[in-house]
């Protein structure tokens, strides 16, 4: 169904919808505050995600990466193999300033992907495609990151001395994942690469 692109199909009575193809905007059943009414299908193949590599995402606006946390990010990708870093055109002009960037750290091209901006439905479906968030230090992901951690996926954040930049270590620390909040630079790469590398 997925590689033919076909919008919906039936198994045994259940109504199966293609996820791109689907356009459900539903913000309450993004939420969990109403049961979706069939099954919708979300795979990596849809975002043009390799199958076997370990995706680390943002959703977050670009405007927030910073120098500093791109370079971490780059460092990240290069000590876990088969990885890569799924963005959103956010704004679309942000892209080729982020993958030059990159690509003058060494990072090569194919390890940052991007995808558009989707209905609140979408973006959170969506977000159980990626292994790993990476959170941005200067400005943190605040309903980007809920809607991620929604899905199951885990945040990596290291909190600053701002409020903006503190809002996903209050997060994780209320689920009770505080192992997932960096003290340092180190310890974010630290994490995220034991989080990529380590399947158990």
């Amino acid at each position: 169904m997925i590689a033919s692109g076909q919008v919906q199909t039936s198994v045994n009575g259940i109504v199966l919808q293609n996820g791109l193809a689907t356009n459900q905007t539903n913000n309450k059943t993004a939420t969990g505050e109403e049961v979706p009414q069939s099954i919708v299908i979300t795979s990596r193949q849809q975002y043009g995600l390799p199958e076997e590599a370990i995706v680390y995402c943002n959703f977050n606006q670009l405007y927030k990466i910073d120098p500093a946390t791109l370079q971490m990010w780059v460092n990240i990708l290069k000590a876990v193999p088969n990885s890569i870093l799924w963005l959103l055109k956010f704004p679309a002009v942000g892209e080729a300033n982020i993958q030059a960037t990159a690509q003058a750290l060494g990072l090569a091209n194919h390890r940052i992907l991007f995808s558009n901006v989707a209905a609140k439905e979408e973006h959170v479906r969506r977000g159980q495609l990626a292994d790993v968030c990476l959170d941005t230090p200067l400005c943190n992901g605040h309903t980007t990151s809920m809607d991620v951690l929604w899905t199951g996926t885990p945040v990596v954040t290291l909190p600053g001395e701002t409020l903006a930049s503190r809002v996903a270590a209050s997060q994780l620390a209320t689920l009770g994942c505080p192992e997932l909040i960096a003290r340092t630079h180190k310890e974010y790469q630290d994490i995220a690469i034991r989080l990529g590398t380590d399947r158990e």
